[in-house]
């Protein structure tokens, strides 16, 4: 740990009526016994001296005790053995949640019908985000392609069934970078809503950082424009957005296929100006973010910025996170949140991500060796974690990309699992107090028994409700579906909503054939019932099979 772990450790509990041990390592220099003892003693001594390095890959893994708690009595109340287990039997270091299970407070969302987002069905359609508005206004923007041509397009609904004709937002000179962690990304605060993403106009080797916002919810558009600051290329952004309303932009600047640092910038409350960026060392001075990675930052209730990236160190690539202070723009605190100990020269494209609560950290994360998917917790002040657990155990293959959103105790999930063995969007929720994944579900509702990969799941909550979005090629090209835990979800073959399937629905459905009637939304995904993205007599035999059981 560092040492400004390791003395927050022992302000936190000094009026616990505790004794507190703490080992530290300072990442950005190494000290011989005199420089630990003038820069920790009388308060804060060190256990063992390794200012030649000798145990430092043990650090993590070793036999060293870290971070003992006694009582007065000289009791054990916690100890940390390594870096898989740093928070065993930690129930005060740590801090976690104590709440008993009550299944009836528990959630127990489940997704229904799948909806196409975009008006062009024939445009290959990747790396969708969403964010939900005040007044309930679903946003969305995504990658598409039809070769040579790169758009950002956007669109809204107010219902998460039917969705505003999708409008383009990049300029016509514009190049979107097609790649995972590229962009869009998109945020919303009261009426205006922010999409930013990685452009290469001015040439591949010099990609930029471009911006448009709307101040009507999406009606309309502002011209596009660059918000990265330096000559340098840059990439990989991440946008989100404070409680008092002002917005905090990360991105990568690169030299060649390295990063050279992470840029921070801000735009105050009310305004879209954002501020000269910031340089942030986001290893702490200790490695380097994996340069196909991007950055995931979330903003704590209390201002506090996590920004949780894949570090490249000792040839390993493994999560890590760093803390700013509100208020401030350096680095305050670097930890791993996990170290797998596997090592490779490739990093992986599939990040960390994060959620937050008032006081603790949720996180998922892609281990490579074994190309699974993890979830685990930790408590923002000391950025201690739990063990991770793993998605979906009882999965045959692999689990990848995956996205979260933190509601109270409760870390809700989407990812890319292989289970079938076709690529499907799983969703499922981790609790701070206890460990394993609940209420695992397949969310795309294609039948398809092919290998279609379904992929880039984006997930959001809003009023008791959790949205995903995803890239889906059920129909041959890749398109942008959205699936929601709404109660609205149409019953298979019930046309006209009245909760029966009868003859009724079938006469609706020759109207909606022979295009007597428009379809909404709501009806055509009821009739189109082998889901082909077509209504016609094979629908209806369908619909009859159902009526005569």
């Amino acid at each position: 740990m560092e040492v400004p772990f390791s003395e927050d450790f022992a302000l936190s509990y000094a009026d616990q009526n505790v004794i507190y041990l703490p080992i530290s390592v300072f990442w950005w220099e190494f000290m011989d016994c005199d420089g630990w003892a003038q820069l920790g003693l009388p308060d804060y001594p060190p256990i063992i001296d390794d200012s030649d390095n000798q145990y430092f890959a043990n650090w993590f893994g070793g036999p060293y005790p870290k971070n003992v708690v006694l009582s007065s009595d000289m009791e054990v109340l916690h100890v940390s053995l390594n870096h898989d287990y740093n928070a065993i039997e930690s129930g005060i270091l740590l801090g976690l949640s104590q709440i008993p299970e009550n299944a009836g407070m528990e959630p127990n969302f489940q997704f229904g019908s799948n909806y196409p987002v975009a008006s062009d069905l024939n445009l290959t359609q990747r790396y969708p985000d969403i964010d939900i508005s005040p007044s309930g206004r679903i946003h969305l923007a995504w990658h598409s392609n039809d070769w040579p041509i790169s758009t950002i397009q956007y669109a809204w609904s107010d219902n998460g069934i039917s969705f505003d004709s999708d409008v383009q937002l990049s300029d016509p000179a514009a190049v979107p970078v097609d790649a995972i962690g590229a962009g869009p990304r998109v945020v919303a605060v009261d009426n205006r809503v922010i999409v930013v993403w990685t452009d290469a106009r001015n040439g591949s080797d010099n990609t930029a950082i471009y911006m448009t916002y709307s101040d009507d919810e999406g009606q309309t558009w502002q011209n596009d424009q660059e918000v990265s600051d330096l000559p340098n290329a840059a990439g990989m952004p991440d946008i989100a957005v404070a409680q008092d309303g002002s917005a905090q932009l990360i991105y990568y600047q690169y030299d060649d296929d390295t990063v050279l640092d992470a840029r921070l910038t801000k735009a105050a409350p009310g305004t879209i100006a954002f501020e000269p960026s910031v340089g942030l060392d986001l290893s702490g001075g200790y490695g380097s973010p994996c340069a196909n990675s991007g950055p995931d930052l979330e903003i704590a209730p209390n201002g506090d910025i996590f920004i949780a990236f894949r570090n490249s160190i000792f040839s390993e690539r493994d999560p890590y996170l760093t803390r700013i202070l509100a208020g401030t723009s350096e680095v305050y605190t670097v930890v791993p949140m996990y170290w797998s100990g596997w090592q490779t020269e490739i990093c992986f494209d599939a990040g960390p991500v994060i959620g937050l609560n008032n006081v603790r950290v949720g996180t998922s994360f892609v281990i490579e060796d074994e190309i699974n998917t993890y979830v685990q917790f930790g408590v923002q002040e000391n950025m201690l974690f739990t063990p991770p657990s793993n998605v979906n155990p009882n999965s045959p293959s692999w689990q990848s990309y995956p996205d979260v959103v933190m509601t109270g105790e409760y870390l809700h999930m989407v990812w890319v699992d292989n289970t079938t063995p076709y690529p499907d969007i799983y969703y499922g929720y981790g609790k701070t107090y206890e460990p394993g994944i609940f209420n695992i579900q397949r969310v795309n509702d294609d039948p398809t028994m092919s290998y279609v990969w379904q992929q880039d799941p984006r997930i959001e909550f809003f009023d008791e409700v959790l949205y995903t979005v995803w890239s889906d090629p059920r129909n041959g090209t890749s398109q942008i579906y959205l699936a929601s835990t709404t109660d609205n979800n149409s019953l298979p073959g019930d046309v006209n909503s009245d909760a029966l399937v009868n003859i009724l629905d079938i006469v609706m459905m020759v109207n909606f054939i022979i295009g007597a009637v428009e379809p909404d939304p709501l009806a055509f995904t009821a009739a189109d019932i082998n889901l082909d993205g077509q209504l016609n007599i094979l629908d209806i035999v369908q619909v009859i099979n159902i009526i005569t059981g």
